[in-house]
């Protein structure tokens, strides 16, 4: 008889009813309603679903009932059992199973339920027993989108320390981030941070120092100054930066002075010729040809190993409109790399 009640949902259901009436559950009503659904009695299922006091369920058959109300919410259009299947995954969070709350995010995901995505996300990051990146990255980009930017630094923050293969990356959001939440002083503090971490990117990140300093301070000098008093051993980032700086509001003298003690102090050959490339560039912008001429006099020796630089200064040489000039400047550079 058993055997026969199990593959016949129709006679199945008359049991669980007769069970459910001399015995009340939640779990009866459940099945029940379950069953009726198998058949396609809505009003049934509905009207047991009804009956059902979600809090007393355990957790599977809780997830059974979540299910039962995803589909009859997809089925009917009917709210009511959208808010019903919230309250339902928002029970299932205080398990300590893994498995299920991934279910949990999963469905949030899929029932377009973000502060539910988030606190179920926030939870199996609080369970992991080390900081697990796929999780940190989803908690901070729900917050991110709930606009939750305490939250979202938090985790940007626990990004920034576990992800290192992509620091720079998430160095890139916390910029992105701290604009949002209209913080001047962390936004500079994160663009120097990753000018210290990206060479290749420097000139870039230079420029957008210097715009982020004139847009958001009266006295942007000041502001730089104050960060690297905290991080004194960046003295030479703070100069590049603060000729940058000096560049951008027009400043050419105060901008050369600064280049000049950093082309002194530098000797990475590298740093050496970016910075002597730079010069070059801010006296021409400035038109102070006689400078020019004298710091490629002084200096020009020191790259000649290096041909873009020989052609910047040949053709910066031509710019001062000193023809004698440019010409003695080309010939001592002939002579000298022959």
């Amino acid at each position: 008889m058993a055997d026969e009640k199990d593959k016949n949902p129709q006679l199945a259901l008359i049991y669980l009813r007769e069970l459910d009436r001399i015995r009340p559950s939640p779990e009866f009503k459940l099945m029940i309603a379950k069953t009726s659904l198998q058949l396609g009695h809505y009003e049934d299922a509905e009207r047991y679903i009804k009956e059902i006091d979600y809090t007393a369920l355990k957790e599977e058959d809780l997830i059974d009932l979540y299910f039962i109300l995803k589909r009859l919410y997809f089925d009917t259009k009917n709210k009511d059992y959208y808010a019903y299947a919230q309250k339902v995954l928002k029970a299932l969070q205080t398990s300590s199973s893994l498995k299920t709350l991934e279910l949990v995010y999963r469905e949030a995901i899929d029932m377009a339920m973000p502060s539910l995505a988030l606190s179920s996300s926030l939870r199996i990051s609080s369970l992991k027993k080390n900081k697990d990146i796929l999780w940190l990255e989803r908690t901070y980009k729900h917050a991110l989108e709930l606009k939750n930017y305490t939250l979202a630094k938090r985790y940007l923050e626990y990004l920034i320390e576990e992800d290192k293969a992509r620091r720079a990356y998430w160095l890139r959001e916390y910029y992105n981030l701290a604009m949002a939440m209209e913080d001047t002083k962390l936004a500079l503090e994160v663009l120097i941070n990753l000018y210290t971490i990206e060479p290749a990117e420097r000139e870039r990140i230079k420029q957008s120092i210097a715009w982020l300093l004139l847009k958001s301070s009266q006295n942007p000098e000041l502001l730089l100054k104050e960060y690297m008093m905290k991080h004194p051993y960046q003295e030479m980032y703070y100069m590049d930066i603060l000729a940058t700086l000096y560049r951008a509001k027009k400043a050419y003298k105060k901008a050369f002075e600064v280049y000049s003690v950093l082309y002194e102090k530098v000797k990475d050959p590298r740093e050496k010729a970016l910075i002597y490339k730079n010069i070059i560039g801010l006296l021409l912008e400035a038109k102070d040809y006689n400078t020019l001429k004298d710091f490629i006099e002084r200096n020009y020796v020191n790259h000649l190993d290096n041909l873009e630089l020989l052609k910047l200064t040949l053709r910066a040489s031509l710019a001062t409109g000193d023809p004698s000039f440019a010409y003695k400047i080309a010939k001592d550079i002939a002579g000298r790399i022959k």
